[in-house]
């Protein structure tokens, strides 16, 4: 394990704009954008969701289920997606699931899909047959 203080931090974080936040800590390039709508939420996630960024997606979710019930997340801008990336999506439909409504993924991007079909969750989240 290495430990980054002081101006070799900084130094790093401006020859690496885009994976550290005003911070300094790791944010992975992940935006979230959540706008409302009649009866819920509407998410667009840009970057890597991982376990440095899930919880910024797990957030936005919440604050989407604060508008409403259903939740649409867009995921087409998403480069890479993790296992905490899918717990967050599945944790976010239990959530929206117990307030009465739904969570739905309805764009993902080639590989983000492939990692939701892989992990037996993309006819769940998308109400896509994987076939």
């Amino acid at each position: 394990m290495v430990l980054l203080t002081g101006s070799i931090c900084r130094h790093i974080m401006v020859a690496m704009p885009g994976i550290f936040d005003r911070d300094g800590d790791l944010d992975g390039g992940l935006s979230v954008t959540v706008s409302g709508a009649p009866g819920g939420g509407s998410i667009t996630a840009a970057g890597e969701v991982d376990m440095n960024t899930a919880g910024k997606l797990f957030e936005a979710i919440r604050d989407a289920l604060r508008r409403g019930p259903d939740v649409a997340v867009d995921l087409s801008a998403v480069t890479f997606l993790d296992s905490q990336g899918i717990h967050v999506l599945v944790r976010g439909r239990q959530e929206a699931a117990e307030r009465g409504g739904t969570l739905t993924v309805t764009d993902c991007a080639r590989p983000v899909r492939r990692v939701l079909e892989i992990a037996g969750v993309l006819a769940l989240l998308t109400g896509d047959d994987p076939a």
